[in-house]
């Protein structure tokens, strides 16, 4: 293999410090969270409109809601941003991934409850796992395309009680008992606590990041 010429050379390295630089996945990771809150609150906001309109008696509101669009996006972005966190923390306790100016085989991958594993990062709420589950189909096919690439993968996922369910999480939000509950309020809990985590084994102490 030929070398690379002196200007090749210099990208090279700069994108194996870039890729070797945990803060800079976290802060990407700060980023996509961020998007991700500005998608699910306009959802929120013109769902609740709709809901408003259909106790109002227009029976065919809920129909008229092109804000129904956004959910894909909204969660594969915050996928992204979870991915971004853990691959920051397996950067840093990996820290000769890098080189070669390739992204390295630890972090093409997707499946976020692997990931976290390898980086050693603890999520044993069944929900946040469950989550994260779904999201790693979201970063796989479903925040990105109509099909997967396998009819399988198409299919509804059987549950530990033996029923079955869609494989998209949904992001709306319900009360019971003046508790709020959904899959986009558990992503803002899982990302909060995972940030925290993540800042500590990065920097090596404890840190307030404005809006992580």
């Amino acid at each position: 293999m030929a070398e690379p010429d002196e200007g090749e050379a210099f990208w090279r390295e700069r994108f194996d410090m870039t890729g070797a630089e945990p803060w800079t996945w976290l802060f990407r990771a700060r980023g996509l969270r961020r998007s991700a809150t500005a998608l699910y609150r306009r959802f929120e906001e013109e769902n609740e409109r709709l809901l408003e309109r259909a106790h109002g008696g227009d029976a065919q509101a809920l129909g008229k809601a092109k804000e129904y669009d956004l959910i894909p996006s909204c969660l594969l972005l915050a996928a992204l941003a979870i991915e971004n966190l853990i691959k920051g923390v397996l950067v840093r306790v990996q820290p000769d991934t890098f080189r070669d100016g390739q992204l390295p085989t630890v972090l093409n991958d997707h499946d976020l409850e692997r990931l976290c594993d390898r980086a050693g990062i603890p999520v044993t709420e069944p929900d946040e796992r469950e989550l994260l589950d779904e999201l790693t189909d979201v970063l796989k096919w479903m925040g990105r395309y109509p099909v997967p690439r396998k009819y399988r993968d198409f299919m509804p996922r059987k549950q530990p009680d033996g029923t079955t369910m869609w494989r998209a999480p949904g992001i709306c939000t319900s009360v019971s008992n003046v508790v709020r509950t959904g899959a986009f309020l558990t992503f803002e809990r899982l990302f909060d606590r995972l940030a925290a985590y993540c800042t500590v084994v990065v920097a090596g102490q404890v840190m307030e990041m404005d809006g992580l």
